[in-house]
């Protein structure tokens, strides 16, 4: 039954260049037939013994297509000069040595479906539930879909954006099922986290006067307003009342972008474009031979707007802190942060860092901050700086914004394998810093 299943999940389409893929429907629960949609992209190296990326977008309500067609996947969508949307291959993909597996979560979004209104996840517990549920079935198929691969592959989430809440849940629901015995402990063998410019902490995430001060001049009637609405979000947290805490963060963002910045897009605030937010990929996936490709026949394509209703009362819950908490006592975890993000920016994650409290949390403060390099066309640069102990590792990324594999994707791929390397140590650049050598003075007289 199992092989006959990764038969039929099998991508054979021209569209896809003979890439080794497979994408269909899983089913999270029977009762209210809740399906989630997976595309997994096989390892191009080495795929008998290579590790799985379980890629998680956020949102609430963002396909992880986005991630497969726009970041980290095997192929880039892209519009030319007014033409159909067409792919074109990622020289910077991470299934160079990894899977990939992308699942369009939570229930309601992409062309993950339910037949139930009780089947749309509304807190983010629920949606690790259904993820859980989603990677036992690919656990099971991967010996079918890879022929010489494992049952017991080692996992690393990856969570962008709300997508980092999302990864956070679900490692902490494997943690937990293994603790009651409804996993046993060598399945779903998860060594790592990586949380790309995540939502963890509306209390630390959600204000933003003292960001916008290092950022630019502020007039003294926006800086009011905006340390107004930073104090009425504190206040609808420590009341519980996640719904007003989070129409406030939204007001908020507005005034940002239309009145103190006049931003293009928030979420990198020196870019001028729209690629970051345009949806080329859906018109892409919506095509007839796309559809029949992926296996979705006339499933409707969701950009998230009940996905994200739904969620909408656990957005802004910090619950997601203590989780994180929680699974770094036994799973090393990789923060990184794009510094021209704005709206979950660098300072907001750094101070949610700072407050975190685990066993790590000593060595983690005594590590020192480490220069991190990358190398290009011959060229050694210096992309970033972080600081790693404790089972934690914090990455600032130079020149990046919300979506770091897009504006930085050859250093993206880097962290994914320096993470991957360093999962038994603390986080190592593989890249040294260059030596400068001191030569003098130059000129004569």
């Amino acid at each position: 039954m199992l092989e006959e299943a990764a038969a039929k999940a099998k991508i054979t389409s021209e569209l896809f260049q003979g890439k080794s893929m497979f994408s269909g429907f899983l089913t999270v629960n029977y009762t209210t037939a809740s399906n989630l949609f997976f595309m997994l992209q096989v390892a191009e190296n080495n795929p008998e013994n290579a590790p799985l990326i379980v890629w998680l977008q956020g949102g609430p309500g963002w396909p992880s297509t986005y991630g497969a067609f726009k970041e980290v996947g095997a192929f880039y969508v892209l519009t030319e000069d007014g033409q159909p949307p067409r792919i074109f291959t990622n020289s910077e993909r991470w299934t160079h040595d990894a899977h990939v597996l992308f699942i369009d979560s939570p229930v309601g979004t992409g062309f993950s479906y339910t037949e139930d209104d009780a089947g749309y996840p509304t807190d983010d517990d629920m949606v690790a539930v259904h993820l859980v549920e989603a990677l036992i079935q690919i656990s099971d198929l991967m010996p079918h879909f890879v022929p010489g691969s494992t049952f017991y592959l080692p996992i690393f989430i990856f969570g962008e954006s709300y997508g980092g809440a999302y990864a956070v849940a679900l490692a902490r629901k494997i943690k937990e099922y293994k603790r009651i015995g409804y996993l046993d402990m060598d399945e779903l063998d998860v060594r790592g986290v990586g949380i790309g410019n995540g939502f963890i902490s509306p209390a630390h995430q959600s204000v933003y006067s003292g960001f916008m001060d290092s950022v630019t001049l502020m007039s003294h009637q926006h800086k009011l307003a905006l340390h107004k609405l930073d104090r009425d979000l504190l206040t609808h947290l420590k009341k519980q009342e996640y719904e007003e805490a989070y129409r406030v963060s939204q007001e908020s963002l507005r005034l940002i972008v239309y009145n103190i910045m006049d931003l293009t897009n928030m979420y990198d605030y020196t870019y001028t474009g729209n690629y970051l937010t345009s949806n080329e990929y859906v018109c892409f996936l919506d095509k007839p031979e796309v559809r029949q490709a992926l296996h979705v026949g006339n499933t409707k394509l969701r950009f998230g707007e009940i996905a994200h209703q739904k969620m909408r009362g656990s957005i802004m819950r910090e619950e997601k802190v203590g989780w994180l908490e929680d699974i770094l006592s036994s799973i090393k975890v990789l923060i990184y942060s794009g510094n021209q993000d704005m709206i979950v920016n660098m300072r907001g994650t750094a101070n949610m860092v700072r407050a975190l409290r685990w066993q790590g949390r000593g060595e983690f403060g005594r590590s020192q901050k480490t220069t991190y390099w990358v190398q290009h066309e011959g060229r050694r640069t210096l992309s970033g700086h972080y600081n790693s102990g404790g089972n934690l590792t914090f990455l600032v990324v130079r020149g990046a914004g919300h979506m770091v594999p897009i504006s930085q994707p050859v250093t993206a791929r880097q962290i994914l394998n320096d993470f991957i390397s360093s999962v038994h140590t603390d986080f190592i650049g593989s890249v040294y810093k260059p030596v400068v050598v001191d030569k003098g003075v130059q000129c004569e007289a």
